[in-house]
This record gives C-alpha cells, structure tokens and sequence, in this order.
C-alpha cells in the first residue's frame, strides 16, 4: 500500500505543479493524510462516507482550501458544491467495489461536472478480484462483491457515449 500511495502522490505532486489552478478530489479518501504530504496550495475535496469523514473530522481542520464531504461516491450531487473548473481526481482504492455501471457513471458525471478532468485510479482485473475473494483483508469487513476491468478503453468508450461533450475522454 505504501508503495501504491507512493506512485498517487507522485503523479498528483506533477499534475498540480502542471496544473495549479486545478481543484484536486480525492474520492475514497479513508483516513489518508495525503492532503498533508503532497503541499497542496488550491482548493482540496476529500469525499467519503459519512462515517468515515465523521472519523476524519477528529483528526483533520477544514480550512478555507480544504474541504471534507460526507458522501457515497457513487451519489454525486456532492459536485454541486464544488466549482466547476479543472480538476485532478485520486481515486485510489476505491474503483473495485463499484459496479462497471456505477464506475461508468461516477467518471461521466466528472467528465461533464469539470471543464477539464485528470484521473488517477486504480484497478483491478477480473482475475485479481476473483482471488481476492478468497483472501483479502476487506472480507473481514464485510465487503462481499469486488470488480476488476480488463479493457480500461471499454469504459473510456462508454463514458464518452453518455454525452457528446465527453468526445475528449480517452486512457493514457
């Protein structure tokens, strides 16, 4: 894990240093301290459950840049409240307990939320989260379905057939 936030902090230090005028979001945030260890200097959104930003709260201050939204990731009314400009998305670790349609859904609503949208997520293949049923720490919590993506260009292709504005959206 500490490998993988490694690799999200490093991207997400070079996009913000690329873009920084950007909004960065951080979907599924849990309890990560990455708003700390990348010195972010724009407006910041940590979203997650309600629990888990009630959580947060004991730990972390708002302030005027750094926001804390309780909410279901797939539920994205959230995006209401959040300027409607560039922005860099994290979505680490969370991918994998969306259905393909809720991922689909979730990346076309900030495709056409944000005027310009870089996301860095992670995912699992089909193969991976079929092992991981049978040993994973998250079956401890009660996580029953995970799902993996073979073909990331399959849902660059259905995100963009949910709106002609999203003619952009493509994987690098």
């Amino acid at each position: 894990m500490g490998m993988r936030a490694w690799v999200f902090d490093e991207w997400l230090r070079v996009m913000m240093r690329k873009n920084p005028e950007a909004t960065v979001l951080h979907i599924g945030c849990g309890m990560d301290s990455r708003i700390h260890r990348v010195e972010n200097e724009g407006q910041w959104y940590d979203i997650d459950f309600e629990d888990v930003i009630k959580e947060r709260k004991e730990y972390y201050e708002e302030t005027d840049t750094y926001h804390m939204i309780a909410s279901d990731a797939r539920n994205t009314a959230y995006l209401a409240d959040i300027p409607n400009r560039e922005a860099i998305v994290v979505m680490e670790g969370i991918s994998m307990y969306l259905k393909p349609e809720e991922l689909e859904k979730l990346v076309a609503d900030l495709c056409s939320h944000f005027t310009t949208i870089h996301i860095l997520m992670d995912c699992y293949t089909t193969k991976a989260a079929a092992i991981s049923k049978k040993k994973n720490p998250i079956n401890d919590v009660g996580v029953t379905e995970v799902y993996g993506l073979d073909e990331p260009t399959k849902l660059s292709e259905n995100v963009r057939g949910t709106s002609p504005e999203l003619d952009a959206f493509k994987f690098i």
